[in-house]
């Protein structure tokens, strides 16, 4: 055997032993952890899917619930990308699709962080939430260039791995430590910056946090990515681990934020009413009941409202107001305001029997009061006489209004079904709500 025909055999024997290595790595998943990857990719393709459709409950309950299986996947996956170096297995093609439609959910989640950055007073430059976006962003493109595209492992590794060291900068947990507000003494919570931004408006406050969270584990897809592209499986392992607890933080954070924004407002209608009130002088009674019903029904969609407006210059025993989760406010930019509402899960008042308790109110010849025949009151003008026998006679009543008719009086209700009125006489306005 001649030097060239021993050195072409050394040549094959090479290229034997590198193709063995490649099939061995094509192989060295086992079903179960093919399996767990396909779990933790539907996982959080479903987690992402929730935050794409702006569903806050829905986005909570499954973060709690399968995000350490999300996490779980994304070590695993990457390892089946780089040891399929010229072509995709079936598995794999099916495996970079559903990561693919992860990265298409995403896209359609606006964050809006260089939004919220706006309102807080930043100590440190570094905690430029905006900043921490744009990483994230750009480092995201590249991760899905290498799940995606083809060329040899050791390149898209070595590419990956330069990008990231050069730019990542730990935005995972600075991002994290603003969401749970332990970045310092003097530097205020995302989430309380958000309430704040948007008057304690439960919808805008979620839909924020939603972006939020996406790019958070957008940060978190990279750094476990990163970590087993490195071969630090034990890093990788410990970290897999310490992000599982924080998104049990993170959860719990987005829980209490939801309970702060919601428990906030009865606090904030009030501010709500006063502000609407000052802008909206020029609205008739009408259009201004109207309009400040719908608005309030709009933010504080979990409850039901009652809303019921006249003029300020009414006589004091003229009119009796009293109302439940709302306020009174008397000579408000030229009128009176009185708004109720009630949660739409409460037990509601029965709108039959109070009718029928309004209905039993009568005027006598000489305009003396009535209920059920029994005189209650020597002449018509005192509202309180009507306003005690309603209180005292409808049940699951949650506000009560007496008002004179030449107050010019009007009103607006979120749901039909929970107010009851009438007019008495042609004298008096009179509405129960509950």
């Amino acid at each position: 055997m001649n030097l060239l025909q021993r050195r072409m055999g050394a040549i094959w024997l090479f290229a034997m032993v590198v193709l063995a290595f490649v099939i061995a790595e094509s192989e060295s998943l086992t079903s179960d952890e093919k399996d767990q990857i396909e779990k933790g990719l539907s996982a959080g393709k479903e987690i992402i899917g929730y935050i794409k459709e702006k569903d806050f409950a829905q986005t909570v309950k499954k973060l709690a619930e399968s995000a350490s299986q999300f996490l779980g996947a994304l070590g695993p996956f990457t390892s089946f990308i780089l040891a399929f170096v010229s072509t995709d297995s079936a598995e794999l093609t099916y495996m970079k699709e559903m990561m693919t439609e992860i990265d298409a959910r995403f896209s359609k989640v606006e964050a809006r962080l260089g939004d919220i950055q706006t309102l807080i007073e930043w100590t440190n430059v570094e905690q430029s939430l905006g900043a921490i976006e744009l990483t994230v962003a750009t480092l995201d493109m590249e991760f899905k260039l290498f799940y995606s595209t083809s060329g040899s492992a050791s390149e898209k590794r070595i590419h990956f791995i330069n990008v990231y060291d050069n730019n990542y900068g730990v935005s995972g947990s600075k991002l994290y430590l603003m969401i749970v507000g332990e970045g310092g003494t003097f530097i205020e919570n995302v989430c309380e910056s958000i309430m704040k931004k948007t008057k304690y408006d439960r919808k805008e406050t979620n839909d924020y946090l939603l972006g939020v969270l996406k790019i958070l584990l957008q940060a978190i897809r990279l750094e476990l990515s990163y970590y087993d592209i490195q071969g630090l499986k034990t890093i990788y392992e410990t970290r897999k681990t310490e992000w599982d607890r924080r998104i049990v933080k993170v959860t719990e954070m987005f829980e209490k934020t939801d309970a702060d924004v919601t428990n906030a407002y009865l606090k904030q209608t009030k501010e709500d009413a006063r502000r609407f009130a000052n802008e909206k002088r020029a609205l008739s009674n009408l259009d201004f009941a109207v309009k400040l019903c719908d608005m309030l029904k709009e933010k504080y969609y979990w409850c039901e409202w009652f809303c019921l407006i006249y003029d300020d210059d009414i006589d004091a025993d003229q009119h009796r107001v009293d109302v439940c989760g709302g306020h009174i406010l008397w000579q408000e930019s030229g009128r009176n305001i009185a708004v109720a509402s009630k949660a739409t899960t409460a037990t509601r008042m029965n709108k039959n029997s109070a009718e029928s308790v309004l209905n039993r109110f009568t005027f006598s010849y000489w305009w003396d009061i009535l209920y059920d025949g029994t005189k209650i009151h020597e002449g018509n003008r005192k509202a309180y006489a009507v306003f005690d026998k309603m209180r005292d006679n409808i049940a699951n009543l949650c506000s009560v209004a007496v008002v004179q008719q030449n107050a010019d009086v009007y009103w607006h209700k979120s749901d039909t079904s929970r107010l009851a009125h009438r007019s008495l006489s042609h004298y008096w306005w009179v509405f129960a709500f509950g």
